[in-house]
């Protein structure tokens, strides 16, 4: 009789503890999307309200990227975030009088800089992007998309760039 009381404390005891600790994970979740989107708010140039851009934020990146674990208590995100949103992502190529079309960003100007999409980067953490770079930096020559310095985004200036280049020719992405 007392083993069956002692078992039925212990399960609820387990039950209990269960049940609290994923309230406190479902806070820790909402509190990292809220500090995810109030980073993404920060560097935002988007027209529409503060909320539009927060609640777009929050849906398309910081809440599937907490989920997966990819947002940090402070809100930035670990660069397998960033990787998710390079594996889907399109670019369209086209030149001067030539209509754009749609192909994997590979595909374009496969002999040029490799393009980073530094909007995101700029919410990983900089010692993460920072060997990431430089990985990449052994296999050639690496830009950001929208023109941000390289040092920005906590990578060191001297190895930045191989030397002068022509613009690459992405003009969307996807």
């Amino acid at each position: 009789m007392w083993l069956a009381l002692s078992v039925r404390i212990a399960i609820a005891v387990v039950l209990v503890v269960a049940a609290c600790s994923s309230g406190n994970n479902e806070r820790s979740e909402t509190s990292r999307v809220r500090s995810c989107s109030d980073r993404f708010l920060e560097r935002a140039s988007a027209h529409g309200s503060p909320d539009q851009v927060r609640r777009y934020a929050e849906n398309a990146y910081c809440k599937p990227f907490a989920r997966r674990g990819w947002v940090y208590e402070n809100g930035t995100l670990s660069l397998d975030a960033y990787k998710y949103v390079q594996s889907g992502r399109i670019c369209a190529e086209g030149g001067s009088g030539e209509p754009a079309r749609t192909v994997p960003c590979e595909e374009v100007d496969p002999g040029g800089p490799l393009i980073l999409d530094c909007a995101i980067l700029h919410l990983v953490p900089r010692a993460e992007v920072k060997t990431y770079v430089a990985k990449l930096q052994r296999q050639g020559e690496v830009r950001c998309d929208d023109v941000t310095p390289l040092s920005e985004l906590g990578v060191g200036s001297s190895s930045s760039s191989r030397g002068p280049s022509p613009a690459p020719r992405v003009t969307a992405y996807a």
